[in-house]
This record gives structure tokens, sequence and C-alpha cells, in this order.
């Protein structure tokens, strides 16, 4: 009996379904390789595939249904290990999004912190920054003082030794009514003598000490007591014992003083910026570990996904293809590429 020749339109979808039905044997076989399986029982259920998924449900003997349920006992366990895979990566995404919150918080509070220290430094540098003015304006006072004490000293021993002449003189005679004078208006340079005393020292000035009469003596004693309390005075600012060293001691302890007070002032702002530098560079420390928990919150996202697209992948690939291939009833045997008999 001759046979019938398929219509082309025939023999063209027979040829489609046969390579859909190939298509899902390899799609079942992809399957099997994603489990983890000796070798041995790898390449044997990869090898009964066609025999047994490509029979007929109703010509399928048993050993051929037990292949496949052991092939769905496979995949099973792979939809298992897919699952546990998804339940792991969001587990670990929770964490990092739960990790990521808690460090935003930290970072947070040490950015504040970081803040806070750093005003604390700057109040310290404007602090010190006043007292060290304040320091160099005493210093420079001080040496100004120092130098003005050193010029009096100079000029006073400079006229401690004219007045020390003068006093030296009064028991010199004067025979020159002029010299006597002379020397009269160079006593009354440096001292204060009443204009009516004046006539009286040029008198006793021009007298040897002995022709002296008393009230010259007088006049002469009491100049030189003038000249002797002056000298006195001008001792005193030489030694540095006049009001004008007090004055630059008074100083020196003020400056002493503001000398400490920018010591500690120094102190403080020292500490200050030391805990500020910390307190940046714990701040920068959290920041990176804030970056780092951010990147393994998006790996753990993006694990999450692609285990969630292995798991569709597999349900619409190899399962898919299995439960296609099970179902296949005698009706589409002809489609099948494998000789059924052989597996009968």
């Amino acid at each position: 009996m001759a046979s019938k020749r398929a219509c082309p339109s025939s023999a063209a979808s027979a040829a489609k379904k046969s390579r859909t039905v190939a298509d899902s044997f390899d799609t079942v076989i992809e399957g099997l390789k994603q489990a983890e399986l000796p070798a041995a029982v790898m390449k044997t259920l990869c090898g009964i595939v066609p025999y047994c998924l490509g029979v007929p449900t109703e010509q399928r003997h048993r050993f051929q249904t037990e292949a496949i349920e052991r092939i769905e006992g496979v995949f099973a366990t792979v939809v298992g290990s897919l699952e546990q895979c998804i339940e792991a990566g969001q587990l670990a995404k929770q964490k990092a999004e739960d990790d990521a919150l808690a460090q935003k918080a930290v970072l947070e509070k040490m950015s504040a912190m970081a803040q806070t220290r750093r005003d604390e430094a700057k109040a310290q540098k404007l602090a010190l920054a006043a007292v060290a003015q304040e320091f160099q304006a005493s210093k420079k006072a001080l040496g100004k003082l120092k130098e003005q004490q050193e010029v009096c000293r100079v000029e006073a021993a400079g006229k401690r030794s004219q007045l020390e002449g003068l006093a030296l003189e009064l028991d010199a005679v004067h025979s020159d009514s002029a010299l006597a004078e002379t020397f009269t208006a160079r006593v009354c340079k440096h001292l204060e003598i009443p204009e009516s005393v004046r006539p009286a020292l040029v008198t006793a000035a021009s007298q040897a000490p002995a022709s002296r009469d008393s009230s010259s003596c007088a006049v002469v004693q009491q100049v030189r007591e003038l000249l002797s309390g002056c000298v006195a005075e001008l001792s005193l600012v030489i030694a540095g014992s006049d009001s004008g060293a007090q004055g630059i001691e008074s100083a020196e302890k003020e400056h002493a003083v503001l000398a400490e007070k920018q010591v500690k002032a120094a102190r403080r702002y020292t500490e200050a910026a030391d805990a500020a530098a910390s307190s940046q560079s714990e701040l920068e420390m959290s920041e990176q570990a804030m970056t780092d928990l951010r990147r393994a919150a998006k790996e753990a996202d993006e694990a999450l996904e692609e285990a969630l697209a292995n798991r569709d992948l597999f349900s619409q690939g190899p399962l898919e293809a299995l439960a296609t291939l099970r179902g296949c009833c005698a009706s589409s045997a002809e489609t099948l590429p494998c000789d059924t008999a052989v597996m009968a």
C-alpha cells in the first residue's frame, strides 16, 4: 500500500513540531545539568531523556515512567536550590538594608559630632588669636617701658654726675663774681631756688668756706641738702627702684599672666583641633562604611534579582519543557525524533 505524501504545508508544520520537541529535549537536559549529580548519573539521565519523554504517555512502560519521575525529582531538587538562593538573597538584601539604615543613623550622629568639634576648634582658634594679640601688645608695651627706663637711667646718671660736681663746687672759691654768678645759674638750672635766695648764693660762692658768715653758710647748707636729695632720687632711678621701675614690674607681672593665658589657650586649641581631626577621621571611615554597605545592598539586590530570574528561567524553560513532554499523547507521536519501539 502506497503511503500518502504529505503536502508541503503539512511537512513544514511537522518539521516545526519536530524541532520544538527536540529543543524541549535539549532544554530538559540543560535543566538536568544544573543539578549536582555524579557524572555517571548525569550522563545516564541526559541520555535517556529522548527515550522516555519522547514516548507518548499511553505507550510508556514502567521503567520510562520511573525515569521521568527520577528527572522530576532532580528538577524538584534544582527548584529547591533556586528557592533557597532566593530566600538567602532576600535575607541578605534585608540585612544589607538594615545595616545601611543603622549606619545612616551612626553617620548622622558622627557628622553632627564632627561639626560640633570643628566649631569648637574654630572658637578656640579665635580665642587663642585674641590672647596672642593681647600678649603681643603687652610685650610691645613692656619693651617700650624698658627702653624708656634705660633712657631715664642714662639721663639720670648724667644729671647725677653734674649734681655731684656742683656739690663739690660748693666748697670751692669763685673769686670772680662772674664765675660765682655762672655757678649759681648752673645750680638754679637743676634746683628750684627762690629768686630772693640767689644773690646770697652768689655771695657765698665767692667766699672761702672759712670766711662765710652764718647767713652764707645757711644758704650753702640748704643748697647742699637740695643737691643731696636730687642725687638720692637720681640714684633710685639708676638702681631701678623708682616708680618707673615699679611700673615695669607691674607690666612684667601682667605680661607673665598673659603668657600663661596664651599657653593655656594654645593647649585648649590643640586639644580641640586634635579632637576635630579625630572626629573627621572617624566620620570619613563611617562614610566609607556607608559606601560599602550601599554597595553591598546593591549587590544583594542584584543577586536576588538574578536568583529570581534563574528560577523564572528554570520554570519557563526546563520545567515547562518537562511538563509538555511528560503530557505528550499518541496523536503527536509522529513528530517525535526517536524510535519509540526501541524503548517499548
